[in-house]
Formats: C-alpha cells, structure tokens, sequence
C-alpha cells in the first residue's frame, strides 16, 4: 500500500482506484452497490456533490465479501 495512503482512513475516488488497480466506473459500480448495502453503506462520506470520500478498510472489506459471494458461486 502507497506510504501516504496507508495513514489514511478515508480516500477520494481517484485514489481507491489506484490504490486497488479498479476502474473508475467500476468503482462507481461498486459504490452504488455499497451505499444500497446496509452492511457497507457507512464506509462513503458524500460531502457534497463532487466531494466524496470512501474508507479504505470499507472497500476492503467489500471487496472481500464480493470475492467470497463469488467463490460461493462458483462451488454451487
């Protein structure tokens, strides 16, 4: 993890996508999907309309739990 955003809790869009190597529609694909979640909707700051903000750690953990509903999937 880049030095500088490892202190980080929460990061702008442009740098999620860089930190995790997600394009930034797919990005926005999973951020709708986040804020619709009850278990993920607290990790995106929506400040104002251009300003937002997503937690490290919440897309994380989203994108381990869409990994696992995948691996899930893939076994039925």
């Amino acid at each position: 993890m880049n030095n500088q955003l490892s202190n980080k809790l929460y990061a702008t869009k442009a740098e999620i996508s860089q930190l995790f190597g997600v394009n930034i529609k797919t990005l926005g694909t999973d951020m709708t999907k986040m804020r619709r979640s009850p278990d993920f909707c607290e990790a995106i700051l929506q400040v104002s309309h251009k300003r937002v903000y997503v937690s490290i750690k919440g897309y994380e953990a989203y994108l381990k739990a869409k990994g696992l509903e995948y691996q899930t999937k893939q076994m039925e």
